[in-house]
């Protein structure tokens, strides 16, 4: 089956696109201040500059937002962020003629949509709702995806959801590229795919050709950095269906990435486990953890990192406790500490989702189940070969592996 599903990813190829432009791309963050970690560039400085420069359009895809409801929690959560983004986006509409769309998930009763109403009430943006479980025809499943598309030629892709607490009281860590045509081209093609399927709540028998996309696993884009290196990279996507043609499915990208190790797969995930978590029942889905076990075998260091926090699953540990049996795997848990005055749900986790090694990165909106790969929209890109982006990945893994609050489990 895995190689059939390259087959498909592969299926489509041309001469390697090079960009004709130098890019920027940055490693963005966000860390609870309590953590006392120094980051490059912050989840809200990249927000904030990418909305407030925007001169002709925005694009937004995402789970839910929810940015400005923390705004009577006390100052020191500094979710007055979340309020200074969601005002960057009515600016860039009323001030500056922006046209601004966005497309997510469909709101559940236990999940505010103030943010999102009153932006199309008063004519800031076009919203479309996508009913991940209608499209897929009832198998279940939500639109996970977290980016941000501006002008054109600047994307943001990462973990952080358009929520107060991921930027102030969540650990996550995205990619933000500017100044690439080239990538955000094909970053808007899955913009449209969503907004197309968000109309009629399906997926047209026929997609159009300008859906299509020619970076893949063996034929990735080359952007040139500010320094002048080379970086391959390639979106992938998931569930299949929404992988396009030529578009490469996000297990597939996972796999490769990890089979592609010599020396070692560092993997840093909030929720992980060989199995479905949200079908009923639940049932068994050994693909990435066959492939990490595999990796082991072949002598490469594996190192995992995940998430503990108060709605985690505790079931998965048994999981987590046979790969840290096996030779060549260690596995840490990381928790942080927790707001103990105030009760604010969702808070003080690392939310991150990245898996780095020695020949590429894998940087997506998707925790590691069944569910999140089959019948869950999300996207990731994908590093081939190493470059200044996967050393940047790898310090950073670890630094929250070796960090005060990562333990053994």
């Amino acid at each position: 089956m895995y190689r059939f599903l390259v087959f498909l990813a592969v299926a489509c190829l041309c001469v390697p696109v090079r960009t004709s432009q130098s890019s920027k791309i940055n490693i963005v963050e966000s860390s609870p201040s309590v953590l006392h970690q120094s980051i490059s560039e912050s989840t809200y400085d990249a927000w904030k500059r990418l909305i407030g420069e925007a001169e002709k359009t925005i694009e937004i895809a995402c789970f839910y937002m929810t940015l400005t409801d923390g705004e009577s929690l006390p100052p020191e959560l500094q979710a007055d962020k979340g309020i200074d983004i969601f005002n960057e986006l009515i600016r860039a509409n009323k001030e500056r003629n922006v046209t601004i769309r966005v497309v997510q998930q469909k709101p559940s009763l236990y999940m505010l949509n103030k943010d999102l109403e009153y932006l199309q009430k008063t004519g800031v943006a076009s919203v479309r709702v996508l009913d991940m479980k209608k499209v897929m025809k009832g198998i279940g499943g939500i639109l996970h995806t977290k980016f941000i598309l501006v002008d054109g030629k600047h994307g943001y892709v990462g973990s952080a959801n358009m929520d107060w607490r991921a930027l102030t009281q969540i650990k996550e860590l995205g990619i933000l590229i500017e100044n690439c045509t080239v990538f955000a081209n094909d970053l808007s093609k899955i913009f449209e795919l969503y907004w197309l399927a968000a109309e009629n709540q399906t997926l047209p028998a026929v997609l159009p050709d300008s859906l299509k996309t020619n970076f893949n696993i063996n034929n990735p884009m080359v952007l040139e950095s500010e320094d002048r290196e080379q970086i391959r990279l390639y979106i992938s996507s998931s569930p299949l269906p929404f992988a396009t043609q030529g578009r490469v499915f996000d297990l597939v990208a996972v796999i490769d990435t990890i089979n592609d190790a010599k020396e070692f797969v560092y993997f840093s995930v909030m929720d992980y486990g060989p199995q479905s978590f949200y079908t009923e029942p639940t049932f068994y889905w050994p693909a990435i953890d066959t492939a990490l076990r595999d990796a082991a075998f072949r002598n490469v260091s594996v190192h995992l990192l995940f998430s503990v926090y108060l709605h985690y699953k505790w079931e998965t540990v048994q999981h987590w406790a046979s790969l840290n049996a096996l030779d060549n795997v260690r596995v840490r848990s990381i928790r942080l500490p927790q707001i103990e005055e105030l009760s604010v749900p969702y808070t003080r986790v690392t939310h991150s989702k990245y898996l780095v090694t020695d020949k590429g990165g894998f940087v997506t909106t998707s925790n590691c189940a069944a569910d999140y790969y089959l019948d869950t929209g999300g996207i990731s890109v994908v590093f081939v070969g190493s470059s200044m982006v996967t050393e940047g990945l790898r310090d950073r893994f670890l630094r929250d592996w070796s960090s005060d609050w990562a333990s053994d489990i």
